[in-house]
């Protein structure tokens, strides 16, 4: 009886410790409603598009939001990098957030400051770098 107690004990402790260990701390990014959203103003380099397309709009949401969270802190106002993309989200009531996309060891990261770093693809890149 001692010995079913212990491996029933040892088993569900192994169950809690795997599952604290396999959930993901998820910070989803945080966006306004399209509707709210009236430009995106992305810089890159020396360079600033302004979208307006709702069309446009709609997809870099979608992009944005098929990014995988990585578990690393977003603890200051800029990213590390030294080179990045800056996008502007104007809303229109006239408030602004501010997300950056670089890239680190060959893959790319968009970063909501105070939020969290997420990977990202080469596709949402590339919106962001064709005019």
């Amino acid at each position: 009886m001692k010995k079913t107690s212990f491996i029933l004990a040892t088993l569900s402790l192994l169950c809690v410790v795997l599952n604290a260990c396999s959930k993901t701390n998820t910070n989803p990014l945080y966006f306004p409603a399209q509707s709210e959203i009236g430009t995106i103003c992305v810089t890159n380099t020396s360079e600033t598009f302004v979208k307006t397309d709702s069309a446009w709009i709609s997809e870099f949401i979608e992009q944005a939001n098929a990014a995988q969270y990585t578990s690393r802190q977003s603890i200051q106002d800029f990213p590390n990098s030294r080179e990045y993309i800056q996008i502007d989200l104007i809303l229109n009531n006239g408030n602004e957030s501010t997300l950056y996309v670089y890239q680190e060891k060959r893959k790319w990261y968009l970063e909501q400051p105070y939020q969290g770093i997420y990977l990202v693809d080469d596709t949402f890149v590339g919106m962001l770098t064709a005019k």
